[in-house]
């Protein structure tokens, strides 16, 4: 079997990393005569299971947002700084996030209109 791992962030693909490995026994089971049709060098087309496992990788770091905005209120301008940082920050995941929050929206309206209504989302 072909393990392929992929590493995405937003709609970039950042790294693809593929081994094989031994098909886990439940596998096995499902597809029992995989085994012997791969070994069988009279059968052909051979079959090759491949499992793909997507990773996303944040592109906003949030730790040093939390260290930021919270890490050191000990002055009001480090305070008024954190506010600031807040809501640009907030801003930039907002507008980062734009396709999947309209997504969202229109898969909720969609699936709370199901009753013959039309339902418009902009």
């Amino acid at each position: 079997m072909i393990d392929v791992h992929l590493r995405y962030s937003g709609n970039d693909l950042h790294g693809v990393v593929a081994k094989v490995v031994d098909m886990p026994r439940h596998y096995v089971e499902i597809h029992p005569n995989i085994r012997t049709q791969f070994w069988d060098p009279e059968h052909w087309p051979k079959h090759v299971l491949v499992r793909y496992t997507w990773e996303e990788q944040s592109e906003i770091d949030v730790t040093s947002g939390f260290f930021v905005l919270f890490g050191s209120v000990t002055k009001t301008s480090v305070s008024i700084t954190g506010l600031v940082m807040s809501v640009i920050l907030s801003i930039y995941v907002l507008q980062s996030s734009r396709d999947k929050l309209a997504r969202f929206v229109m898969e909720t309206v969609a699936e709370g209109s199901m009753s013959g209504g039309v339902a418009k989302v902009e």
